[in-house]
């Protein structure tokens, strides 16, 4: 038999590990302190004893350990490694820095309440994870449970069934059994070679026995004692023994002690509910609020004294009420609003006592935050250090958050105060929804490639693809991702077109392992619910609910539930649905369709309306010179589309276009003392109209164009106008009697939405020449002397900064874009790129400017659809009877 010895360890390890010391020894191995040479980490190296290691046979063991590889759970500590080395069988897993369980109850004997079934229900739900794999742990014990922070993480996942595989019949020869007495099932008791989730649900139930009382259910001096009483099964009760734990805790942990298998949870699972459910009870005759005994005795002295009706009242509990739907609305302090930007800005902890959602900071409106809402307080709080915070999700535990960075980073902030940690920077990470998985993972939208999901472990390493769209599907994108809990599969949007059109999105389910992607049916985004139902918003903020079996990934008939969710642009939702069935999402209405409210963005994303009484069919807005006035389009109710004026920020608004007539697209004159615009005749014809800002004369014919006008713009320098009539961009003199020439002389493409620059040398414009918009620049007026792309992709909507120094575009994927311009020696290009934020969800016209950029920077957006500051957002507990009762069930 090969002794156990480190210098032999080292030798059969050479290159690979080093080992510092033994660190500890359990029933099947020596556990030593290694160095991981490769990865230069600390790690736990496990070496079966030498005995187990005869029984069990080298290949046999690693290939039954391969299975329990590939678990991935933040409950559960990961194996990194295996092998066999010189007739070593040794396993290798993270070094954690902490003390495991058995040290803390032999230290404290029993811990809080609280604290005890927090920790079980944690270990619960990493259970239920591997269950669900098909993997029993078979050795679930004090000493198998690690505290890292005080989060349990389940050590040897799936050692137990490796050596218990493998060995077989020669283990039961030998004496070696796998389990440790005080947490054996019955049927491992008895040596039943077939155990299924049970076992490990009746372990557990034990250790939160112990954490409890102090003591296992079933103590005894010796092996053969304990397992005598727990193959009698005698019924035990922790609240006899310690008064102050919850009745539905006592009657979670009984059903699990359970003799019969059959009689406990049928998952790991529906133990951790039980164990937050105040309203669980095991057994018949119990009174709520009394131990066993107590209600017994209660029981004798009643049935002594009265009659038969009046015990049965006594003892018998009636069936609990049902809670009910509950539906209110919480505000936001007026300074903080849902940002709106393209994605989901809103998120529930998993018990859904805390909200998450993204604002501007008070006290610096150019930062967007992390706010977090505490139900039980009036007021969210402002989490430090997540200025640029966009799309929160909670993790499994609740306790911390994570995020897309204005950089693209994903990030992590803990809200116990901790620093955030960066997970990556990768420029490929697209700000479309972060989900973080029972897996231990983060899945996120990838942008650039194949356009799919990807994921990254949340304790950092490398992204890897998930799933990749597929062409002959017409797919160009994949975001949203949701993943459903314990599970493979993920939830993904699916889009088919750079639209913001609702029809062309589709919801898919992915499996992680293979990547592949059903198509299940059209909607926007989609949410699971522990009711076993997929949430979905449509495009014209209804919300609807399709049942889904994880199995077959087939759907049911669409439960149609309530309207008024807020959509931006048709194609993002503000929702988020909690593990334990509470719903929130910034409210909307159909009115907002194709409406919208002006608002100022800063550099970062933050959004703060203009004015919170300025709302309606707003659009294409254009500043004053000295950024105190705005001109834009007004669509009025019976159809027509007017030009106003406004004073900023809540100044009175003035309309310029007559009664019966229609105008679009003003602009300032150079200076600002007029407004110019394209009028549209009833027949059809359009002409270029010219009236005082403050309408103090009549609307007159400025010009009338060449074709149909569509566009206008002086250059500053005002010895310039700029046309474009149909798809051909024309230009002439401001002097008298000048007639308008084709700027381009190819008309072959299309050319417009255009800007000229500050110092009127440039002018920025995008053309259909490649067979998709580009930005470009070209000298002016003498556009023919050269010509400069800027943007890198499918992009338009170019302006420019007021000292021109950046040029600003929106790319076809809704990134907002700040290019750096550089005019040394009389020429022109462009250096870094930067991305601002993004603009979908926000009014926005191929062929125009939608926006305007003000003197001190910001930049006057119109938003769609968008919950304005101070509307707050709506709660609905106890979803799952929202849905039972619009199903008819």
């Amino acid at each position: 038999m090969t002794e156990l010895s480190i210098p032999r360890l080292n030798e059969a390890l050479s290159g690979r590990y080093d080992i510092d010391g033994e660190i500890g020894q359990g029933g099947m191995a020596t556990v030593y302190l290694a160095q991981d040479l490769k990865h230069n980490r600390r790690v736990a190296l496990k070496v079966l004893k030498p005995e187990l290691a005869a029984v069990v046979g080298g290949e046999r063991f690693l290939a039954e350990i391969e299975v329990t590889a590939n678990l991935q759970h933040p409950n559960i500590l990961p194996l990194f490694d295996s092998g066999d080395a010189d007739g070593f069988l040794y396993y290798v897993m993270p070094y954690v820095e902490g003390e495991t369980l058995r040290a803390r109850i032999d230290r404290e004997h029993q811990l809080p309440v609280d604290e005890a079934v927090r920790i079980a229900t944690e270990v619960a739900e990493a259970l239920d994870h591997a269950h669900r794999q098909g993997v029993v742990h078979r050795d679930i014990k004090p000493g198998n449970i690690l505290l890292r922070d005080g989060r349990p993480l389940v050590a040897d996942f799936g050692i137990a069934l490796a050596v218990g595989a493998a060995g077989g019949a020669r283990l039961t020869e030998t004496g070696l059994s796998v389990g440790t007495p005080y947490y054996m099932s019955p049927e491992q008791a008895t040596g039943d070679a077939h155990v299924g989730p049970q076992t490990d649900i009746y372990a557990l139930a034990c250790v939160l026995y112990e954490m409890l009382v102090g003591d296992p259910p079933y103590p005894g001096s010796t092996a053969q004692a304990v397992l005598g009483k727990i193959i009698a099964g005698e019924r035990v009760s922790a609240i006899e023994q310690r008064s102050t734990i919850p009745v539905h805790v006592d009657a979670a942990i009984r059903r699990s002690l359970e003799k019969i298998s059959a009689d406990r949870f049928t998952t790991a699972g529906g133990f951790a509910r039980a164990l937050g459910d105040a309203s669980f009870r095991h057994g018949a005759g119990e009174t709520p609020g009394y131990s066993i005994g107590v209600a017994w005795k209660a029981a004798t002295v009643v049935l002594a004294v009265a009659t038969v009706g009046l015990a049965t009242a006594v003892v018998t509990r009636p069936e609990a009420a049902s809670p009910g739907v509950a539906r209110y609305q919480i505000p936001q302090i007026p300074e903080v609003a849902s940002t709106n930007y393209f994605g989901n800005s809103v998120a529930i902890s998993p018990d859904g006592r805390m909200i998450a959602f993204t604002g501007a900071d008070p006290d610096n409106p150019e930062d967007v935050g992390l706010w977090i809402r505490d139900r039980d307080n009036l007021e969210p709080r402002l989490i430090s250090r997540t200025e640029a915070a966009y799309h929160p999700a909670f993790s499994p535990d609740g306790r911390r958050v994570a995020f897309v960075g204005h950089d693209r980073s994903i990030q992590i902030i803990s809200l116990e105060g901790r620093p955030p940690l960066v997970l990556t920077s990768d420029t490929t990470v697209n700000r479309a929804g972060v989900s973080w998985a029972d897996d231990g993972y983060l899945y996120y939208s990838r942008r650039g490639g194949p356009w799919g999901i990807s994921r990254i472990p949340e304790g950092g390493g490398e992204p890897e693809n998930v799933t990749t769209v597929d062409s002959a599907r017409n797919e160009i994108r994949h975001y949203f991702p949701d993943v459903l809990p314990g599970s493979d599969l993920v939830l993904v949007t699916i889009a088919r077109e750079q639209t913001y059109n609702a029809d062309t999105r589709d919801i898919g389910v992915a499996r992680i392992a293979t990547g592949e992607v059903t198509i299940l049916f059209q909607a926007i985004q989609a949410h699971w619910s522990t009711s076993g139902h997929i949430i979905a918003v449509l495009g014209n903020g209804s919300l609807i609910a399709v049942p889904f079996d994880e199995r077959t990934l087939e759907v049911g008939p669409r439960i149609p539930l309530f309207s008024g969710v807020g959509v931006e642009g048709q194609i993002s939702a503000d929702l988020g649905i909690s593990r334990s069935g509470t719903l929130v999402y910034a409210p909307g209405s159909s009115s907002d369709v194709g409406s919208g409210q002006p608002v100022w963005v800063s550099r970062s994303g933050a959004v703060t309306p203009v004015d919170p009484d300025w709302r309606g069919q707003v659009g294409n807005p254009r500043l004053s010179g000295d950024g105190t006035r705005v001109a834009y389009d007004i669509a009025n109710p019976n159809g027509q589309v007017g030009v106003e004026v406004k004073e900023l920020d809540r100044g009175p608004r003035q309309l310029l276009t007559a009664e019966g007539s229609n105008g679009i697209r003003p602009v300032w004159t150079v200076d600002d003392d007029r407004i110019v615009f394209v009028s549209m005749a009833t027949d059809g014809t359009r002409s270029i109209a010219v009236r005082r800002a403050d309408a103090a004369t009549r609307a007159e014919l400025f010009l009338t164009p060449t074709g149909v006008a569509q566009e206008i713009e002086f250059s500053p320098d005002g010895a310039w106008i700029v046309t474009r009539a149909g798809e051909d961009m024309y230009i002439q003199s401001t002097e008298p009697e000048s007639e308008p020439e084709p700027l381009f002389a190819d008309s072959t493409y299309f050319e417009g939405n255009f800007a000229i620059s500050p110092d009127s040398r440039w002018i920025a414009y995008a053309s259909d020449e490649t067979g998709q918009y580009r930005v470009y620049v070209s000298p002016f007026p003498n556009v023919s002397d050269g010509r400069t792309i800027v943007s890198l992709q499918t992009g338009a909507s170019a302006r420019w900064s007021r000292d021109g120094r950046e040029l600003y575009y929106k790319e076809i994927n809704g990134d907002f874009i700040a290019a750096e311009v550089i005019t040394r020696d009389g020429g022109f290009r462009i250096g870094e790129r930067v991305v601002l934020f993004q603009v979908t969800g926000f009014d926005s016209d191929p062929n125009h400017a939608y926006y305007d950029v003000h003197p001190d920077g910001r930049f006057l957006m119109v938003q769609l659809g968008a919950m304005a500051a101070g509307d707050g957002l709506i709660i609905v507990e106890n979803f799952a009877e929202e849905i039972e009762g619009r199903s008819g069930g």
